[in-house]
């Protein structure tokens, strides 16, 4: 969290789903409900490459 110590573990997936691919990020409620995001707000991920975290 760019805005704590906080570390989020969250999970990214993908499947066939007919002719394109399904996309889902999980295990995110918790990190949805300590920010109080509430819909369209959005959630930006980013690669640390020093310390090679996300």
């Amino acid at each position: 969290d760019i805005g704590t110590s906080q570390v989020w573990s969250m999970r990214y997936r993908f499947w066939p789903n007919n002719k394109s691919r399904m996309y889902l990020l999980e295990n995110t409620g918790d990190f949805v409900r300590s920010n109080e995001l509430q819909e369209g707000d959005f959630i930006v991920l980013y690669s640390d490459v020093k310390s090679g975290k996300y």
